[in-house]
């Protein structure tokens, strides 16, 4: 799962899965760009929890995925989406390592919003198991696995 969630194109080029093809396009050059000149690009989805997943090959790689849509659907499937004011404040807690905020939010938020409740569980889903990566929580994997089911 850290592989699908470290290499997704999406996180790589630092958007959400709204993203258009003119922003995955634009983003993608600019990354490229900036590393060329030796300066490591960092953006909102940055989440804290991989240390050098963004490199010219892994850009031009997310890049081609996007462009299959098989991949791409996997990809979109298991990357955050941020729709609203509650996944921008979501955002922001994670942003600011506060990644506890970000999940007491998503689950409140799932429980009294049943149209958008699984958007919002997909994300508490994800950033569970991102989190995983960083540290062996049985308490998140079991929720995880809990929402996915």
């Amino acid at each position: 799962m850290p592989n699908i969630l470290k290499n997704n194109a999406f996180h790589i080029l630092g958007l959400d899965v709204t993203a258009s093809q003119k922003e995955l396009l634009k983003r993608s050059k600019e990354i490229i760009n900036r590393l060329k000149v030796d300066e490591y690009p960092t953006y909102d989805f940055d989440i804290g929890l991989f240390k050098d997943f963004r490199t010219e090959h892994s850009v031009k790689e997310a890049m081609q995925k996007l462009q299959n849509t098989k991949k791409e659907i996997k990809d979109y499937f298991f990357w955050l989406q941020i729709s609203d004011q509650h996944d921008e404040e979501a955002l922001d807690f994670i942003k600011k390592m506060d990644y506890q905020s970000a999940m007491d939010l998503w689950k409140k938020v799932s429980s009294e919003n049943v149209g958008k409740a699984y958007f919002y569980k997909k994300n508490l889903a994800i950033l569970y198991c991102l989190l995983l990566h960083g540290e062996n929580n049985k308490a998140y994997l079991r929720a995880s696995l809990d929402i996915w089911k």
